[in-house]
């Protein structure tokens, strides 16, 4: 997709705060110096600052912010200051950012009705440096100004200026990047967290998945590697969706475990999926060659042989030998082979099912 036909399948969001710290200059007549001189505690001062208002009183300001970028990166890309977001998700970002804006002028609110009162509990609370949190005390409209939250949503459009147009799609073509360092990041934490070391992973971390899925659906047009990995993390649900359907319990474990376990180790490692996503790209290539050699051969035919395993295939294959081999009796009777399974190392361990290695979509893990 070129990047104009990007542009128009995003929004950007930006977020912008005024957060005052509760500190002003400190002044040279603040510090006292010679016989019987001493510095300000870093309570009240450091790094030619003073704080001339309880800290404490303002931490709400910056969890409502830090609550905005959260919820914006959750399903966005930073970009331009803000955050790209799928066209379409406009409304719910209005609706969620105008909530928080409330939350955030209902603090403000707060702290302005009370703000004389805890300058003088700040300065009971400081005893021997009335003087020093007094002279910088601000007017409460001085305050007030310092405390502003405001969102913007905008389209993006190209431009004339060749300079300007070639920025703009480096910045473009960088965000599909991004989204891809990004989901092999968390799935290296996830793989971290949930995986590493383990036989059981709690049924319930599904939500993480699910998260980080939804991201990738939302913004797969940036990039055709997301479609890989798109069909990777859904496989991954259906992992988790089988364990539930089978029997009841609080943790995922068995086959379905080690399909999640082989399949985020995998995207956990970026060397590893960007093989199999360019090998992916071959084989779909491949794939639209025949199509146009021989038109008349359905798409849905079997294949006359199954497709040799990537190497990455073989890894995943190779993690869930181990698994097997270091897995309890209970846990080997999950995996056990079916009697009619076929020949190679992949489909014994089910990772391969014979009819599905004809399909033509873009290839998965094939589970």
């Amino acid at each position: 997709m070129s990047d104009v036909q990007i542009l128009k399948n995003i929004s950007v969001v930006s977020a912008d705060f005024k957060i005052w710290t509760g500190q002003v200059k400190l002044r040279a007549d603040d510090v006292q110096l010679g016989d019987g001189g001493q510095l300000p505690p870093e309570k009240i001062a450091m790094l030619g600052q003073k704080k001339i208002f309880d800290p404490s009183r303002l931490s709400c300001f910056s969890k409502l912010k830090t609550e905005a970028n959260r919820y914006l990166a959750s399903f966005g890309i930073p970009f331009l200051n803000g955050f790209a977001i799928p066209a379409g998700r406009e409304n719910d970002v209005l609706r969620d950012l105008e909530q928080i804006k409330r939350n955030f002028y209902s603090e403000k609110e707060k702290l302005l009705t009370s703000y004389n009162q805890d300058v003088e509990a700040w300065i009971l609370e400081n005893p021997g440096y009335e003087d020093i949190i007094r002279k910088g005390v601000l007017s409460l409209e001085n305050v007030k100004n310092r405390i502003e939250f405001e969102f913007n949503i905008f389209k993006v459009t190209g431009t004339e200026n060749d300079a300007s147009h070639r920025k703009m799609e480096a910045k473009v073509a960088g965000l599909g990047e991004d989204l891809f360092s990004e989901v092999v990041r968390d799935a290296g934490l996830f793989y971290d967290k949930n995986l590493s070391g383990k036989t059981e992973v709690h049924k319930t971390s599904k939500r993480t998945i699910i998260k980080i899925r939804d991201k990738v659906a939302g913004l797969v047009f940036l990039n055709g590697k997301l479609r890989v990995l798109l069909n990777l993390l859904d496989e991954v649900i259906a992992a988790y969706d089988r364990a539930s359907g089978k029997k009841k319990g609080s943790n995922l474990g068995g086959e379905n475990f080690a399909k999640v376990n082989s399949i985020i180790s995998i995207l956990a490692d970026s060397d590893k999926i960007q093989a199999y996503c360019e090998s992916c790209q071959v084989s779909s290539e491949q794939d639209a060659d025949e199509e146009k050699s021989d038109p008349e051969v359905s798409p849905l035919e079997p294949a006359a042989e199954i497709q040799q395993p990537t190497q990455v295939e073989n890894d995943i294959a190779l993690d869930f030998e181990k698994f097997v081999a270091e897995a309890t009796d209970s846990q080997k009777e999950e995996v056990t082979p079916k009697p009619d399974a076929q020949d190679s190392y992949l489909h014994k361990m089910h990772i391969v099912q014979p009819d599905e290695a004809a399909q033509p979509d873009l290839p998965g893990f094939f589970f």
